[in-house]
């Protein structure tokens, strides 16, 4: 008998404070919760405008490697071609009893170019 009286009475806190009181409680609370809410939005916001940047950087990114890609398969064809083309000029200078000299043009370095020009004018 004791214990059901004990389960149907109301809780201490509660009958201490009048029920206006017991609203702006609720309402104070409430309005934390929406402060907490408003916070939570703003945080996201933040989150995907940072992901939207992260995004376009990896974009251009992509795009830029996209064009180096495409630039190095044509210098890739246009070697390939020279060298079929070199093979066929060996082919014809070797029919002819001829032997085939071909100059490449050697890439220079800044050291090698100041050499050069320094030796000009002793």
């Amino acid at each position: 008998m004791f214990t059901q009286n004990f389960e149907l009475r109301p809780d201490a806190s509660d009958i201490l404070l009048h029920p206006r009181i017991k609203i702006s409680i609720k309402d104070q609370e409430l309005n934390n919760l929406k402060e907490k809410l408003k916070m939570k939005e703003q945080e996201l916001k933040m989150r995907e405008n940072d992901l939207s940047r992260k995004e376009q950087v990896l974009l251009s990114m992509e795009a830029r490697i996209d064009s180096q890609i495409k630039a190095l398969s044509q210098k890739e064809k246009e070697l390939e071609f020279r060298m079929h083309e070199m093979k066929i000029n060996s082919n014809v200078y070797e029919e002819a009893g001829l032997k085939p000299t071909f100059r490449l043009p050697l890439p220079v370095t800044v050291g090698e170019q100041k050499e050069s020009q320094s030796q000009r004018y002793f």
